[in-house]
């Protein structure tokens, strides 16, 4: 098996898991260094994946953490569908899933984890960009991100790291033009929030998540610059 570590995101050194601490099987599908040059009008290319995602001075600056910083970079899709009770929700919690994109026929993706140095991190980032062969296929990944986003909306969902359950319960769903966001909250004893946030500019799926103590719209911050960088590579 090859294998992929998610850093669960900690605070005060325990660790609680919306991506859990485990090492989970990935799928193939490899990203491709952007050069300087910007696309073409109307695609965004493999070479795009890199320019896209926020860097750490990017996540620094937006989220007013001058310690955050990038500490992985992955490649690959991920399938954590055997750690979460309501396979269904997968998507509501994750980024970057397997069993929710492969439907797209995803070309390329790339998944940038961002955190405080240390156990006790104060945010825990995740960002994913997925190429897919059309605007169209993006478009239609969004909507139906959030049809089934909503139908997760209120419900408890557990995730496991390997040893134990964690609970979590799932907000209402958000819709910010052309962006699709859900907050959720870990329902054990400790404050640990989350808010997910998806939207596609042409052929390209921009998914990401921030999770920290106390969450307003840091996800959908996110995943605005990232739309603005996409935008800018096709002009």
């Amino acid at each position: 098996m090859t294998g992929r570590w998610r850093r669960g995101p900690a605070v005060a050194g325990l660790a609680v898991s919306l991506w859990a601490t485990a090492c989970t099987s990935t799928v193939g599908g490899t990203a491709v260094r952007p050069d300087a040059t910007p696309s073409a009008a109307g695609v965004l290319t493999e070479r795009d994946l890199d320019a896209v995602l926020l860097d750490s001075a990017e996540i620094a600056e937006l989220l007013d953490s001058p310690v955050i910083e990038v500490t992985d970079e992955i490649d690959e899709m991920t399938d954590t569908s055997a750690d979460v009770s309501h396979p269904e929700c997968l998507g509501a919690l994750y980024t970057a899933e397997d069993p929710v994109y492969e439907s797209t026929g995803y070309t390329a993706v790339l998944t940038r984890l961002a955190s405080e140095p240390g156990d006790g991190n104060e945010h825990w980032v995740e960002e994913s960009a997925v190429l897919v062969p059309t605007a169209a296929d993006a478009e239609q990944f969004v909507e139906r991100s959030a049809r089934e986003w909503d139908e997760c909306a209120g419900r408890q969902v557990s995730i496991s790291d390997g040893e134990e359950w964690f609970d979590w319960e799932l907000d209402a769903v958000v819709r910010d033009g052309g962006m699709v966001s859900q907050p959720s909250a870990i329902l054990d004893s400790i404050d640990w929030q989350c808010q997910h946030t998806v939207a596609s500019v042409l052929n390209l799926i921009i998914d990401a998540s921030v999770c920290a103590e106390r969450i307003h719209d840091e996800a959908t911050t996110v995943v605005a610059e990232m739309i603005a960088k996409a935008s800018a590579r096709t002009r």
